[in-house]
């Protein structure tokens, strides 16, 4: 009998000598690199922005409409759904990641269209690429990854990341989007004896942003979710 009770003593002893788990938000764990989870935001990301081109398209029958219409709000929020149908096991407000996506879309898209009118009467028609760099980061990346970092970091330690990883994000998409799709455009008319038509290279051109914009933040994104915070009392109210 007193043996027992030693062993059972030592072995209080033994589970005492863990420590205890921090409660949090996030049930994402591992140093991993999540695929699965990767392909599936890439495919969410590229997806919303062509369901959003194709709605727009069939009501304008058109791509030469306003852009902060056709575009950034449009496509903010399509995009936002998909990618809260992805992480909502993973967040515990996905709804509010929708509402960061439309907000930050329309602002962003507002701002952008300030930033390039203003740069277009500044410098003139050599100014579009410097204009395609403010819009995407200043204009897009920094308002839409604000908005969206104010849902991560009640989720996620060093959520403050997300900000400048949708800036790149933004830019690398808008800049070497536009250049891949240009390259392989050129290849395929070189081959075919036709030049490309204005849809065909609004389609390549987005369809390869998309990608490489949702790349990038879905590498950040996963390694964010790594790190969950612990429980904070000033939690997001419930949006149902």
């Amino acid at each position: 009998m007193a043996a027992r009770q030693r062993s059972r003593a030592a072995g209080r002893q033994r589970i005492s000598d863990f420590p205890a788990q921090t409660h949090t938000r996030s049930s994402y764990r591992g140093r991993y690199f999540d695929w699965p989870l990767w392909l599936a935001w890439i495919a969410a990301t590229t997806g919303g922005w062509a369901l959003a081109e194709i709605v727009f398209l069939v009501l304008f029958d058109t791509f030469a409409i306003v852009a902060w219409l056709r575009g950034d709000p449009g496509i903010g929020v399509f995009v936002a759904v998909l990618q809260a149908f992805v992480l909502r096991r993973r967040l515990t407000q996905p709804g509010w990641w929708i509402v960061a996506g439309g907000v930050g879309g329309v602002l962003g898209s507002l701002a952008s269209t300030y930033v390039n009118a203003t740069v277009f009467a500044a410098f003139g028609v050599h100014g579009v690429f410097v204009a395609t760099l403010l819009l995407t980061a200043l204009g897009v990346g920094i308002l839409l990854g604000t908005l969206q970092w104010l849902v991560l970091r009640r989720q996620v330690s060093r959520a403050a990341w997300w900000v400048p990883a949708t800036c790149l994000g933004m830019v690398a998409g808008t800049v070497l989007g536009g250049f891949v799709a240009g390259v392989a455009l050129s290849v395929v008319s070189d081959g075919l004896g036709q030049e490309p038509g204005l849809t065909t290279i609004n389609i390549a051109t987005g369809f390869v942003g998309a990608t490489l914009h949702a790349a990038i933040t879905g590498s950040a994104l996963i390694r964010l979710l790594q790190s969950p915070a612990p429980i904070a009392d000033d939690a997001l109210p419930t949006l149902r």
